[in-house]
């Protein structure tokens, strides 16, 4: 189950992160790497290279895996800061 406010924050390094699931992410993935397969290479060099579910895997900032983050209520999380997504780390069945 998602964390109440839908953040995470990385153990590593404090940084948040709002909450994703698996299949959030693959379908974002897929409709970024549709989009990016049809630019011209003059308009990829304004563009990252296609995304991956690995991207989502880690922190942002400090690259520490998704595992490791925990939930965090949003009061905690100043006003204004840029939130970037993690994939939800799942419990195993």
């Amino acid at each position: 189950m998602p964390p109440p406010d839908g953040l995470l924050q990385c153990r590593r390094c404090g940084w948040v992160h709002f909450a994703v699931t698996r299949a959030e992410v693959e379908a974002e993935v897929a409709e970024f790497n549709f989009f990016y397969a049809r630019l011209t290479p003059a308009q990829r060099d304004a563009h990252r290279a296609p995304l991956s579910l690995a991207s989502y895997e880690q922190c942002r900032r400090c690259k520490a895996p998704h595992h490791l983050a925990r939930p965090v209520a949003a009061k905690m999380v100043p006003l204004g800061v840029t939130l970037l997504p993690l994939l939800f780390p799942q419990p195993a069945l």
